[in-house]
Protein backbone atom coordinates (compact mmCIF):
# COMPACT_ATOMS: atom_id res chain seq x y z
CA UNK A 1 0.00 0.00 0.00
CA UNK A 2 1.30 3.46 -0.95
CA UNK A 3 1.88 5.54 2.18
CA UNK A 4 3.43 8.67 0.64
CA UNK A 5 1.57 11.77 -0.53
CA UNK A 6 -0.50 10.86 -3.58
CA UNK A 7 -2.02 12.59 -6.58
CA UNK A 8 -4.23 11.55 -9.48
CA UNK A 9 -4.03 13.39 -12.81
CA UNK A 10 -6.49 12.75 -15.64
CA UNK A 11 -5.48 13.37 -19.25
CA UNK A 12 -1.85 12.58 -18.44
CA UNK A 13 -0.96 11.15 -21.86
CA UNK A 14 0.89 14.27 -22.98
CA UNK A 15 0.98 18.04 -22.63
CA UNK A 16 0.41 19.78 -19.34
CA UNK A 17 -1.17 16.68 -17.77
CA UNK A 18 2.07 14.76 -18.27
CA UNK A 19 4.00 17.75 -16.96
CA UNK A 20 1.84 17.84 -13.82
CA UNK A 21 2.80 14.21 -13.20
CA UNK A 22 6.54 14.92 -13.58
CA UNK A 23 6.52 17.90 -11.27
CA UNK A 24 4.33 16.27 -8.62
CA UNK A 25 6.75 13.34 -8.47
CA UNK A 26 9.62 15.76 -8.10
CA UNK A 27 7.71 17.12 -5.09
CA UNK A 28 7.61 13.63 -3.58
CA UNK A 29 4.12 12.55 -4.60
CA UNK A 30 3.20 9.12 -5.85
CA UNK A 31 1.12 9.81 -8.97
CA UNK A 32 -1.67 7.89 -10.67
CA UNK A 33 -1.85 9.11 -14.26
CA UNK A 34 -4.99 8.58 -16.35
CA UNK A 35 -4.14 7.22 -19.81
CA UNK A 36 -6.57 7.55 -22.72
CA UNK A 37 -4.44 7.93 -25.89
CA UNK A 38 -3.01 4.47 -26.43
CA UNK A 39 -0.74 5.41 -29.34
CA UNK A 40 1.25 7.85 -27.19
CA UNK A 41 4.04 6.32 -25.09
CA UNK A 42 5.17 9.33 -23.07
CA UNK A 43 3.62 7.86 -19.92
CA UNK A 44 5.49 4.59 -20.35
CA UNK A 45 8.73 6.53 -20.75
CA UNK A 46 7.95 8.45 -17.56
CA UNK A 47 7.20 5.23 -15.70
CA UNK A 48 10.67 3.93 -16.55
CA UNK A 49 12.14 7.06 -14.97
CA UNK A 50 9.92 6.85 -11.87
CA UNK A 51 9.23 3.11 -11.45
CA UNK A 52 8.27 3.41 -7.78
CA UNK A 53 6.28 6.66 -8.02
CA UNK A 54 4.22 6.50 -11.20
CA UNK A 55 1.25 4.28 -11.95
CA UNK A 56 -0.46 4.25 -15.34
CA UNK A 57 -4.24 3.96 -15.02
CA UNK A 58 -6.37 3.28 -18.14
CA UNK A 59 -9.07 5.94 -18.03
CA UNK A 60 -11.77 7.28 -20.33
CA UNK A 61 -13.54 9.94 -18.29
CA UNK A 62 -16.50 9.93 -20.70
CA UNK A 63 -17.34 6.34 -19.75
CA UNK A 64 -18.57 5.48 -16.25
CA UNK A 65 -17.43 1.84 -16.40
CA UNK A 66 -13.91 2.96 -17.30
CA UNK A 67 -13.90 5.44 -14.42
CA UNK A 68 -15.13 2.79 -11.98
CA UNK A 69 -12.45 0.36 -13.14
CA UNK A 70 -9.81 3.05 -12.74
CA UNK A 71 -11.08 3.77 -9.25
CA UNK A 72 -10.84 0.12 -8.24
CA UNK A 73 -7.32 -0.05 -9.66
CA UNK A 74 -6.21 2.99 -7.65
CA UNK A 75 -7.83 1.61 -4.48
CA UNK A 76 -5.65 -1.45 -4.91
CA UNK A 77 -2.58 0.76 -4.44
CA UNK A 78 -3.62 3.36 -1.86
CA UNK A 79 -6.26 4.36 0.66
CA UNK A 80 -5.95 8.10 0.01
CA UNK A 81 -5.63 10.71 -2.75
CA UNK A 82 -4.24 14.02 -1.54
CA UNK A 83 -4.64 15.91 -4.81
CA UNK A 84 -6.97 15.14 -7.72
CA UNK A 85 -6.30 17.15 -10.88
CA UNK A 86 -9.17 16.88 -13.36
CA UNK A 87 -7.18 17.88 -16.43
CA UNK A 88 -8.66 15.78 -19.26
CA UNK A 89 -10.83 17.77 -21.68
CA UNK A 90 -11.61 18.36 -25.35
CA UNK A 91 -12.01 21.64 -27.19
CA UNK A 92 -14.95 20.95 -29.47
CA UNK A 93 -15.02 23.25 -32.47
CA UNK A 94 -11.96 25.41 -33.00
CA UNK A 95 -12.34 28.94 -31.62
CA UNK A 96 -12.50 30.55 -35.06
CA UNK A 97 -15.12 28.06 -36.19
CA UNK A 98 -17.49 28.16 -33.26
CA UNK A 99 -21.13 28.39 -34.29
CA UNK A 100 -23.41 31.25 -33.25
CA UNK A 101 -27.18 31.13 -32.74
CA UNK A 102 -27.59 32.07 -36.40
CA UNK A 103 -25.85 28.92 -37.62
CA UNK A 104 -26.76 25.26 -38.04
CA UNK A 105 -25.66 24.08 -34.62
CA UNK A 106 -24.02 20.69 -34.04
CA UNK A 107 -25.90 19.36 -31.02
CA UNK A 108 -24.18 15.97 -31.07
CA UNK A 109 -20.87 17.80 -30.79
CA UNK A 110 -22.17 19.81 -27.84
CA UNK A 111 -23.27 16.66 -26.01
CA UNK A 112 -19.88 15.05 -26.62
CA UNK A 113 -18.03 18.06 -25.16
CA UNK A 114 -20.37 18.31 -22.15
CA UNK A 115 -19.95 14.60 -21.49
CA UNK A 116 -16.16 14.92 -21.33
CA UNK A 117 -15.57 18.39 -19.92
CA UNK A 118 -18.41 18.60 -17.40
CA UNK A 119 -19.56 15.10 -16.52
CA UNK A 120 -16.07 13.56 -16.81
CA UNK A 121 -14.62 15.40 -13.79
CA UNK A 122 -17.79 14.70 -11.81
CA UNK A 123 -17.49 10.97 -12.57
CA UNK A 124 -13.85 10.85 -11.50
CA UNK A 125 -14.45 12.89 -8.34
CA UNK A 126 -17.49 10.79 -7.43
CA UNK A 127 -15.56 7.53 -7.72
CA UNK A 128 -12.49 8.82 -5.83
CA UNK A 129 -14.23 11.03 -3.24
CA UNK A 130 -13.74 8.64 -0.29
CA UNK A 131 -10.01 8.36 -1.05
CA UNK A 132 -9.83 12.17 -1.28
CA UNK A 133 -11.62 12.64 2.03
CA UNK A 134 -9.27 10.11 3.63
CA UNK A 135 -6.26 12.29 2.81
CA UNK A 136 -4.49 15.15 4.55
CA UNK A 137 -4.85 17.73 1.76
CA UNK A 138 -8.31 16.91 0.37
CA UNK A 139 -7.66 19.00 -2.73
CA UNK A 140 -9.69 18.78 -5.95
CA UNK A 141 -8.35 20.85 -8.86
CA UNK A 142 -10.45 21.35 -11.97
CA UNK A 143 -8.64 22.74 -14.98
CA UNK A 144 -11.30 25.16 -16.14
CA UNK A 145 -11.09 28.23 -18.41
CA UNK A 146 -11.86 31.92 -18.39
CA UNK A 147 -14.17 30.96 -21.26
CA UNK A 148 -16.46 29.48 -18.60
CA UNK A 149 -16.90 32.80 -16.82
CA UNK A 150 -20.44 34.09 -17.35
CA UNK A 151 -19.54 37.43 -15.81
CA UNK A 152 -16.85 38.20 -18.39
CA UNK A 153 -18.23 36.38 -21.44
CA UNK A 154 -17.61 38.29 -24.68
CA UNK A 155 -17.65 35.53 -27.30
CA UNK A 156 -20.66 35.36 -29.69
CA UNK A 157 -20.41 31.60 -30.13
CA UNK A 158 -19.07 28.47 -28.52
CA UNK A 159 -22.03 26.65 -27.04
CA UNK A 160 -19.93 23.50 -26.67
CA UNK A 161 -16.71 24.48 -24.92
CA UNK A 162 -17.83 27.65 -23.13
CA UNK A 163 -20.94 26.09 -21.64
CA UNK A 164 -19.06 22.92 -20.66
CA UNK A 165 -16.60 24.98 -18.60
CA UNK A 166 -19.33 27.15 -17.05
CA UNK A 167 -21.11 23.96 -15.98
CA UNK A 168 -17.83 22.55 -14.66
CA UNK A 169 -17.50 25.65 -12.50
CA UNK A 170 -20.98 25.11 -11.10
CA UNK A 171 -20.17 21.48 -10.32
CA UNK A 172 -17.09 22.71 -8.45
CA UNK A 173 -19.25 24.95 -6.28
CA UNK A 174 -21.67 22.11 -5.54
CA UNK A 175 -18.88 19.69 -4.61
CA UNK A 176 -17.12 22.33 -2.52
CA UNK A 177 -20.36 22.93 -0.60
CA UNK A 178 -20.41 19.23 0.23
CA UNK A 179 -16.85 18.79 1.43
CA UNK A 180 -15.66 22.12 2.86
CA UNK A 181 -17.95 22.85 5.85
CA UNK A 182 -17.46 19.59 7.77
CA UNK A 183 -14.38 17.97 6.26
CA UNK A 184 -12.21 20.86 5.12
CA UNK A 185 -11.97 19.72 1.52
CA UNK A 186 -11.24 22.31 -1.15
CA UNK A 187 -12.11 22.70 -4.82
CA UNK A 188 -9.92 24.97 -6.92
CA UNK A 189 -10.82 25.92 -10.52
CA UNK A 190 -7.85 27.16 -12.54
CA UNK A 191 -7.70 28.87 -15.92
CA UNK A 192 -4.39 27.63 -17.40
CA UNK A 193 -4.10 30.29 -20.10
CA UNK A 194 -2.53 29.87 -23.52
CA UNK A 195 0.62 27.79 -23.77
CA UNK A 196 2.66 25.81 -26.23
CA UNK A 197 0.78 22.52 -26.16
CA UNK A 198 -1.20 20.03 -28.25
CA UNK A 199 -4.42 21.38 -26.76
CA UNK A 200 -3.51 25.06 -26.81
CA UNK A 201 -1.83 27.58 -29.06
CA UNK A 202 1.03 25.64 -30.60
CA UNK A 203 3.60 22.94 -29.87
CA UNK A 204 7.14 23.28 -28.65
CA UNK A 205 9.26 23.62 -25.52
CA UNK A 206 10.07 27.31 -25.39
CA UNK A 207 8.34 30.60 -24.71
CA UNK A 208 7.49 32.64 -27.78
CA UNK A 209 5.35 35.59 -28.84
CA UNK A 210 2.31 34.52 -30.84
CA UNK A 211 0.62 36.33 -33.73
CA UNK A 212 -1.43 38.45 -31.30
CA UNK A 213 1.71 39.63 -29.54
CA UNK A 214 1.07 37.60 -26.38
CA UNK A 215 3.78 35.55 -24.72
CA UNK A 216 2.95 31.87 -24.94
CA UNK A 217 4.71 29.95 -22.20
CA UNK A 218 6.01 26.42 -22.23
CA UNK A 219 4.02 23.65 -20.59
CA UNK A 220 6.80 23.11 -18.07
CA UNK A 221 6.71 26.72 -16.91
CA UNK A 222 2.91 26.88 -16.84
CA UNK A 223 2.57 23.59 -14.96
CA UNK A 224 5.01 24.90 -12.35
CA UNK A 225 2.94 28.08 -11.91
CA UNK A 226 -0.27 26.09 -11.48
CA UNK A 227 1.23 23.59 -9.05
CA UNK A 228 2.63 26.41 -6.95
CA UNK A 229 -0.99 27.56 -6.50
CA UNK A 230 -2.19 24.06 -5.74
CA UNK A 231 0.55 23.28 -3.22
CA UNK A 232 -0.03 26.63 -1.52
CA UNK A 233 -3.79 26.36 -1.73
CA UNK A 234 -4.34 27.15 1.92
CA UNK A 235 -4.69 30.77 0.89
CA UNK A 236 -7.72 29.79 -1.23
CA UNK A 237 -9.54 27.98 1.57
CA UNK A 238 -12.71 30.04 1.69
CA UNK A 239 -16.37 29.16 2.10
CA UNK A 240 -16.73 29.44 -1.69
CA UNK A 241 -14.46 27.61 -4.12
CA UNK A 242 -11.77 29.66 -5.84
CA UNK A 243 -11.84 30.37 -9.60
CA UNK A 244 -8.45 31.80 -10.51
CA UNK A 245 -5.93 32.24 -13.30
CA UNK A 246 -2.64 30.38 -13.28
CA UNK A 247 -1.20 33.49 -11.59
CA UNK A 248 -3.73 33.29 -8.76
CA UNK A 249 -5.86 36.24 -9.90
CA UNK A 250 -9.57 35.87 -9.23
CA UNK A 251 -11.94 35.37 -12.19
CA UNK A 252 -15.64 36.38 -11.94
CA UNK A 253 -17.94 33.39 -11.97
Amino acid sequence: MVTTKTACVTGADRGIGLEFCKQLMDEGYTVFGGKYLHKWTFMEDLQKKYPDQFYIIPLDISDMESVKAAGEMIKGYTDHIDILINNAAITGKRIEGRMTIFDDLDYDQMIKVYNVNTLGPIRVTNVLINLIMNSQEKMIVNISSEAGSIGTCWRPGGFDYLMSKAALNMSSAIIHNSIFPTMGGQVLDIHPGGMRSYFGTTEGPDDEVNAQGRVVESMEKRAKQILELVLDAGRFRFDHPAFVTYRGDRIPW
